[in-house]
């Protein structure tokens, strides 16, 4: 019979426990499960079962610990974290390379003896502890029936953290699975214990978790640096007016980046599908609606929450804002105007006073609060509907009342530029100018004349001077309203 092969054996065993440290790393928890079944089967020996390390003889042979050393001289604590983690973020993870202590161990001390934690109930934790608990416990290489009280202590975890919801209530969160923590950073130590790789060849060495995250820090540079040359030569094509050969470039990176969007990479995917919005004629409507509906599914699925303050999302807005233009173009008036009091909503809770200098800067919150106001209203007006016009103007004002007392009482002419359109600096100045003047026109629909004429002069008197188009435009109308009125009467 030929005698096993143990040294490759073991490099199997460490080439697999590498591969489920990077699939732990890239975002599966479970596979701390099998992070433990490797070790198990590299460390652990029993009455019926022998270690990798035990077929080798090499049961002498030093690992590292990362594990700060207990002083022997205090009394002994009722929770103690040794150090295989660290709090980063909102919780406890592996400290990998991030360790401040690194000292060889003789491989029992480092299994069997050294304490790595200590939980409430008088639990003790050993690397061997967590790693057999898991497999024999935790669904690793056996199933049970009730997980005993040390485990689950150490899986229940003894930390919390407070934080704060969008609503501004504490929330009290808890820490679980601190064994899957605790299991990867125990990998980290074998994986780096040169003693151990020096029995599969001398100076056999895996890749470092150092190296790992160089590498992929560096492809994923490169694949950045390629997409984002894909996307500017996109944008070339749109401004040049090569629509059609723009959109295949954004459909190529659409596909590309899809399946691997997560928080952070989110919004980026929602730029390349504006872009691709924006290649879409007036003639392909449906097709611009479905983009933006999918840029908006995007956000709320993986960026979480949205109406909420300090989470401004101003290419979400602008989405809803154009979904409820699209809308209104197809006469779906109900679904354009729930699309526009979402961006009302979202934009009330993102307008700080202390942001707004006057008319001076387009605060974008505000911006977009006005515009989605006046739709609604162009949509009451449109059908007559001239109460709900002075419900939805009264309740523009009263909240700009509130928060930007300026521009309701007290701004310069001189800080209102010439530009003019929704994406000029004006557009804020623009938007109460209209909303002033169609308050005029309800209040002459509805038979208050005499309002009418007040809001007409409060109208005149804060922009007579203005040499903004849109501004004058809006003046001539209140004024050919009044005029046609007075007439009327006569």
């Amino acid at each position: 019979m030929a005698t096993p092969d143990y040294p490759n054996k073991l490099k199997r065993q460490l080439e697999l426990l590498w591969k489920a440290c990077r699939e732990f790393d890239d975002g599966d928890p479970d596979k701390a499960i099998e992070i433990a079944v490797r070790l198990r089967v590299i460390l652990h020996s029993t009455n019926s079962s022998t270690s990798a390390l035990k077929h080798l003889n090499a049961e002498s042979i030093n690992l590292i610990s990362t594990i700060k050393r207990e002083d022997s001289a205090l009394p002994r604590p009722a929770l103690f974290e040794g150090g295989l983690t660290i709090f980063r973020g909102k919780g406890w993870v592996a400290a990998l390379d991030d360790v401040s202590k690194r000292r060889l161990v003789p491989f029992h001390d480092w299994w069997e003896s050294e304490i790595v934690a200590i939980y409430p109930g008088n639990y003790e934790y050993t690397r061997r502890r967590i790693v057999t608990d898991t497999t024999n416990k935790d669904d690793g290489a056996h199933i049970v029936e009730k997980i005993p009280g040390r485990l689950m202590t150490l899986i229940e975890g003894p930390w919390k953290s407070l934080d704060r919801a969008s609503d501004g209530t504490t929330i009290v969160r808890s820490h679980t699975n601190q064994h899957f923590q605790y299991l990867r950073q125990i990998a980290y130590e074998v994986l780096h214990s040169e003693e151990l790789l020096d029995l599969i060849a001398v100076g056999f060495r895996l890749q470092t978790d150092a190296q790992y995250r160089k590498q992929k820090t560096e492809e994923a540079a490169r694949r950045l640096k390629r997409l984002g040359n894909l996307y500017e030569t996109a944008r070339q094509l749109i401004s040049n007016g090569s629509r059609k050969e723009a959109r295949a470039i954004l459909e190529t990176l659409e596909e590309e980046i899809e399946n691997h969007i997560d928080k952070n990479s989110a919004r980026n995917f929602c730029i390349i599908l504006w872009a691709k919005a924006s290649t879409f004629g007036t003639d392909e409507l449906v097709e611009k609606l479905h983009v933006f509906e999918k840029l908006c599914d995007i956000i709320e699925n993986r960026v979480g929450k949205i109406i909420s303050p300090d989470n401004y999302l101003e290419i979400y807005v602008k989405a809803k804002f154009q979904i409820g233009l699209i809308y209104a173009d197809i006469n779906e008036r109900e679904k354009s105007e729930k699309s526009w009091r979402t961006v009302k909503d979202i934009s009330k809770a993102n307008i700080k006073y202390e942001e707004i200098n006057y008319f001076r800067s387009c605060n974008e919150p505000l911006k977009y609060y006005l515009l989605s106001s006046n739709n609604i209203v162009t949509h009451a007006m449109n059908h007559g509907e001239y109460d709900n016009v002075i419900t939805e103007l009264d309740q523009t004002f009263e909240f700009l009342g509130k928060v930007c007392p300026p521009f309701l009482n007290e701004w310069s002419e001189s800080q209102i530029e010439d530009s003019c359109g929704p994406d000029s600096g004006n557009a804020i100045a623009e938007g109460v100018c209209k909303g002033l003047r169609n308050r005029c026109i309800a209040e002459f629909e509805t038979g208050n004349h005499d309002v009418a004429v007040e809001q007409f002069k409060r109208l005149k008197a804060r922009f007579s001077e203005s040499r903004n188009l849109e501004i004058i435009r809006l003046l001539n109308e209140a004024d050919d309203v009044l005029r046609t009125n007075r007439n009327s009467e006569q």
